[in-house]
């Protein structure tokens, strides 16, 4: 995402830059300063829209992105207080299964990462974990207790159980949860729009207004840069 990142900030400068010296092999500064009085205020309008726009995303974009850092939070706590409460089974005769337990809790873990998370950046819904969490729940309740304080715990085991598979489904649903097509659609235009129309205006020091344009871009493209790395956490 760093590399992505930076190279399409530079490709934003670049175009910035490269439609100041286009527009300017075509029209004088002359040409183009009439336009600053009328393009000036056509130009507040579309910041003032393109600010509203951005807003909605960014918001839009921060409830995704905290939504699915909880239910990611809460399963890793979930994993934790089942992985933590595998010391209960001492038995000689559960060295075995205890092991299992270990085994599972992290394999589950492993494939959360590795499977569901590819999965979810690229926005597919597949639950690549299934196995693992099958296996997972079997280890922990097919375990026989021996003692009390076993037979208490498998009561919270089978509730920390079923409460990882909601999560689990709370963060697939997640990736469904993204904002609509035709948003992106309207902030990738408008950005584009607010990039090219400053080519327009004439300035005596065109050095001075490409360098503006250049920080603009670098402002919008970051901006919009955020809101995307939001709606997509994985």
């Amino acid at each position: 995402m760093g590399t992505a990142a930076f190279a399409l900030i530079g490709a934003g400068i670049v175009v910035s830059m490269l439609g100041y010296y286009v527009v300017n092999q075509y029209f004088t500064v002359m040409e183009l300063e009439p336009n600053n009085v009328v393009g000036g205020f056509k130009f507040a309008f579309l910041a003032e829209l393109y600010a509203v726009t951005v807003a909605i995303c960014l918001v839009g974009s921060w409830e995704i992105y905290q939504s699915a850092r909880d239910t990611v939070q809460r399963e890793a706590a979930t994993i934790y207080f089942l992985l933590q409460s595998t010391p209960v089974y001492n038995d000689p005769s559960q060295v075995e299964a205890r092991q299992d337990m270990v085994q599972s809790v992290r394999n589950y873990a492993k494939a959360v990462v590795e499977k569901d998370w590819d999965n979810m950046r690229t926005g597919r819904t597949i639950a690549g974990s299934d196995p693992e969490f099958n296996v997972l729940v079997r280890a922990f309740l097919d375990v026989e207790p021996k003692t009390a304080a076993q037979q208490a715990l498998q009561q919270n085991t089978a509730q920390w159980l079923a409460q990882v598979n909601e999560y689990r489904i709370n963060r697939l649903s997640s990736v469904s949860r993204t904002l609509a097509g035709l948003l992106w659609l309207l902030v990738a235009s408008s950005t584009a729009i607010a990039l090219a129309f400053p080519w327009f205006f004439g300035s005596p020091n065109q050095l001075t207004q490409a360098i503006m344009g250049g920080l603009i871009s670098v402002t919008m493209t970051g901006v919009l840069l955020v809101a995307v790395k939001l709606a997509y956490p994985f």
